[in-house]
C-alpha cells in the first residue's frame, strides 16, 4: 500500500511537471527562395501546426496574437535562421517550455522543409521532423503541415488518438475548408503588415466564411474592422477608385459569409398545464399551457452578422464620396444576394414584396389578409399541431398553432426601416390571431429578446395561452398530462422543451462562467511572470533587474536602506506601490531607455513612488513640472 502511494505522489509530480513544463510555441518557419507571391506560405504553415498541436498534443500552446509572441517574433525576424540560442531567447520572451522551429528551402523543383521541437532552457532538440522533396501541391494544401505536426508529436512522445493519426496522416485531394480558412488568414496578415487593411479583412471574412470554429479569424476580423472604420480613405481620384474596387470585392465577400449562415429556427413549448374555466352542463374544462415561441438557435452568430453589417455600412458613410459608388455598394447585403450562390437565404427574403403580405387592423378585411398571408407565403409558415395527452397516451384535447416567421427578418437582421412592414402593434395582433375562427392559434414571430413593446416576449410571460378547450372532466382525472407536438407542414425546425432550452442556457452561461475564470487565471500567470520580485539581500548597494520584466512588484525594493543605484530595463512599464519605500539612499537610476520613452509608458502605482522617483513630475497643487534633483537619472544605459 505504501509503494503504491509512493507510486501514485510520483506519477501525480510528474502530471504537474509535464502540465507545467509543456506550453510550447510555434514561430512561422524561416524561408529562403519561395518564390514570389507566397509570402503566406510560412504563416500558413504556422497556423496549420499551431492548430495541430491545440487539437491533439494536450499542451497549452502560445497563441500567435499573444504580445510577447509578437514581440518574440518581430526580434528575431531578422536572423536567417532559428538557433539554440533563439529558441532560448524565445521561450524567455513567451514563457514557453518548448519551442517549434522550422525552415523552408526553395530547390529547383520542389521544397525542403525542416522542423524541431527545442527545449527553450538548455536548446536541446526533442525531436525534429524533415520534408526532404516537398511539392508545392503539398506545401498549399497543407499536407505537408499535418505530415510534420505529426511527426514532431510522435517524435516527441504524444500518444495520438486513432481519429488524430487518420486526420494527421491522410492526403488531401482537395483543400479542406479548414486548411481553406488558414490560407485565408495567413494571406490577410500578409496583406494587414503591408498595410492593405480592406484587402486583409477581406481575406478574414473568406476565413470566417470557410471555418466558423477557427477563433483566430473571428479576432482578427473584429480587429481588422475597427482598424478600417477609422483608417485614411485617401483623397486622389485614382485611391478612390481603387478603394471602391477594394470595398466592392469586400461586401461581396461579406455578404457571401452572411449568406453561408442562414437564420435556423426553433419551436419551445411548455409542459406546465393550468386548469381554466368549466362547463357544468357538458361536463368539459378547459386547459392551457404558456403559449410556444419560435426562436433563433444560432441567434449569436446572426447577430454577428447583424453587427458586421451595420459595421460596414457606417464606415462606408465615413468615406467622403461613397455615396457617388453606385446603388449596388450603396445597398449592400442586399444588391449582392444574387452574386454568392443561387437560393440563398438573402434572395429569398429579397424577393418577397412586403405590400402583398401586410395585415391591416380593419375587422372587414382581416380574415381575409391573414388568408391571403397564409396562402401568399406557405414557404415561411410553419404549422404545428399540440396534442394534449393522459397518462395513458391518450388524446384528451388538441390545438393547432401557425408561425409566420419572415417579415421581421430583414428588419430584424440589418435594420431596414425603409424596405421592410414594420408592425405597430404586435400585441393587439397576437391578441386577435389567438382566437382567430376560435380554431387555431396564430403568431408572428418577431425580433428576439427585445421585451413586449416589440412583439412576442418569449420567454412566455406575456399572458398569451395554448388552449386546449371541452376537455372531458374524466379524461383529466388523470396523474399526469404531457404535450406533444408535431410539425404538420414538413418544414426542417426543431421542436425542444422549454426544459432542454433552460438546460442549454444554463451550460452556456457555466462555460462563460469558466472562460472568464480561465482568462483570468492566465492573465494572473502572465502577469505573474512578468512582475520582477526582489527577493536578495536587503543590503545590497546595486540592483539590475533583468530585460523583459514589465512590472516592478508592489513594495518590491522596500527597506532596502543601504540601496544606491537600480538598472531599470526599458521593457518595464509599471512600478508598484512603494516599491521604493524606505530606500532613503536610493542616489542613482539607470534606465536603458530614453526619458521620452519612460515619460510616455511607464506609470507609477502611488504618489510616494512618483513623487520619490520621478525624473521629472508635476507638483501637486500648482501644476509645475519639477526636475527630480535627489535621483540622478541616466538613459540608453548599456552596463550591468
Amino acid at each position: 500500500m505504501k509503494r503504491l502511494l509512493t507510486l501514485l505522489a510520483v506519477f501525480a509530480l510528474a502530471t504537474a511537471t509535464f502540465a507545467q513544463n509543456n506550453t510550447i510555441a510555434v514561430p512561422a518557419p524561416k524561408t529562403m527562395n519561395i518564390g514570389e507571391g507566397n509570402e503566406w506560405i510560412p504563416l500558413f504553415i504556422q497556423g496549420i501546426i499551431t492548430t495541430n498541436f491545440q487539437n491533439y498534443s494536450g499542451m497549452k500552446v502560445v497563441d500567435r496574437q499573444n504580445s510577447d509572441m509578437v514581440k518574440a517574433e518581430q526580434r528575431l525576424s531578422e536572423n536567417a535562421e532559428f538557433s539554440d540560442a533563439d529558441a532560448i531567447e524565445m521561450g524567455k520572451m513567451t514563457h514557453a517550455h518548448l519551442i517549434v522551429t522550422g525552415s523552408i528551402t526553395g530547390k529547383s523543383t520542389s521544397y525542403a522543409l525542416m522542423f524541431s521541437i527545442t527545449d527553450a532552457e538548455t536548446g536541446e532538440t526533442k525531436a525534429s521532423a524533415t520534408v526532404p522533396n516537398c511539392l508545392f501541391s503539398a506545401l498549399e494544401n497543407g499536407d505537408a503541415a499535418n505530415q510534420i505536426s505529426y511527426d514532431l508529436m510522435t517524435g516527441y512522445g504524444i500518444n495520438l488518438s486513432a481519429d488524430a493519426k487518420k486526420k494527421l496522416t491522410q492526403k488531401a485531394s482537395v483543400m479542406t475548408a479548414e486548411n481553406t480558412a488558414q490560407a485565408s488568414v495567413a494571406k490577410g496578415i500578409v496583406a494587414e503588415n503591408s498595410g492593405s487593411n480592406i484587402e486583409a479583412l477581406t481575406y478574414y471574412i473568406q476565413a470566417k466564411k470557410n471555418d466558423k470554429k477557427l477563433s483566430e479569424a473571428t479576432s482578427r476580423m473584429a480587429n481588422m474592422t475597427t482598424v478600417v472604420s477609422t483608417g485614411n480613405f485617401g483623397k486622389n481620384a485614382k485611391n478612390m477608385i481603387k478603394l471602391r474596387n477594394d470595398w466592392d470585392k469586400l461586401l461581396r465577400e461579406t455578404t457571401a459569409l452572411i449568406a453561408s449562415n442562414p437564420p435556423v429556427f426553433e419551436l419551445v413549448y411548455f409542459s406546465d398545464i393550468t386548469s381554466g374555466d368549466i362547463d357544468y352542463d357538458k361536463g368539459t374544462m378547459s386547459l392551457y399551457t404558456r403559449a410556444p415561441y419560435i426562436q433563433l438557435s444560432n441567434l449569436e452568430e446572426c447577430s454577428e452578422n447583424k453587427k458586421l453589417v451595420k459595421e460596414m455600412k457606417a464606415t462606408l458613410k465615413k468615406i467622403s464620396d461613397s455615396a457617388n459608388w453606385g446603388k449596388k455598394i450603396n445597398d449592400f447585403p442586399w444588391s449582392y444576394a444574387d452574386d454568392v450562390g443561387g437560393n440563398n437565404w438573402l434572395q429569398t427574403i429579397n424577393n418577397i414584396n412586403y405590400e402583398e403580405i401586410e395585415v391591416r387592423d380593419d375587422e372587414d378585411v382581416y380574415d381575409y389578409e391573414i388568408e391571403r398571408y397564409l396562402n401568399k407565403r406557405k414557404d415561411f409558415v410553419y404549422k404545428f399541431d399540440f396534442s394534449l395527452l393522459n397518462s395513458s397516451k391518450k388524446e384528451i384535447g388538441k390545438s393547432e398553432v401557425v408561425y409566420f416567421v419572415i417579415p421581421p427578418l430583414r428588419l430584424y437582421f440589418f435594420d431596414d426601416y425603409k424596405r421592410g412592414y414594420v408592425y405597430e402593434d404586435f400585441q393587439t395582433h397576437y391578441a386577435y390571431f389567438e382566437s382567430y375562427k376560435g380554431k387555431r392559434n396564430l403568431y408572428i414571430a418577431y425580433q428576439q429578446g427585445e421585451g413586449k413593446e416589440k412583439g412576442h416576449n418569449h420567454k412566455g410571460d406575456n399572458g398569451l395561452k395554448l388552449n386546449f378547450n371541452s376537455v372531458s372532466v374524466d379524461d383529466a382525472d388523470t396523474d399526469k398530462m404531457f404535450i406533444s407536438v408535431k410539425n404538420t407542414n414538413n418544414k426542417d425546425i426543431s421542436i425542444v422543451p422549454i426544459e432542454k432550452v433552460e438546460e442549454r442556457e444554463r451550460a452556456k452561461r457555466l462555460a462563460e462562467e469558466q472562460r472568464i475564470k480561465e482568462a483570468r487565471r492566465l492573465a494572473e500567470e502572465e502577469a505573474k511572470a512578468k512582475t520582477f520580485v526582489y527577493t536578495g539581500d536587503k543590503k545590497a548597494t546595486t540592483i539590475t533587474i533583468p530585460d523583459g520584466y514589465e512590472i516592478i512588484s508592489e513594495n518590491c525594493f522596500k527597506d532596502c536602506k543601504k540601496l544606491k543605484t537600480v538598472v531599470i530595463p526599458a521593457s518595464i512599464t509599471v512600478i508598484g506601490k512603494y516599491a521604493f519605500a524606505g530606500c532613503g539612499s536610493l542616489k542613482t537610476i539607470n534606465y536603458r531607455g530614453t526619458l521620452e520613452y519612460f515619460l510616455s509608458n511607464v506609470e507609477p502605482e502611488d504618489m510616494l513612488t512618483y513623487r520619490q522617483i520621478w525624473p521629472v513630475y508635476s507638483e501637486e497643487y500648482t501644476g509645475r513640472t519639477i526636475k527630480n534633483k535627489k535621483i540622478k537619472w541616466t538613459y540608453n544605459y548599456t552596463g550591468e
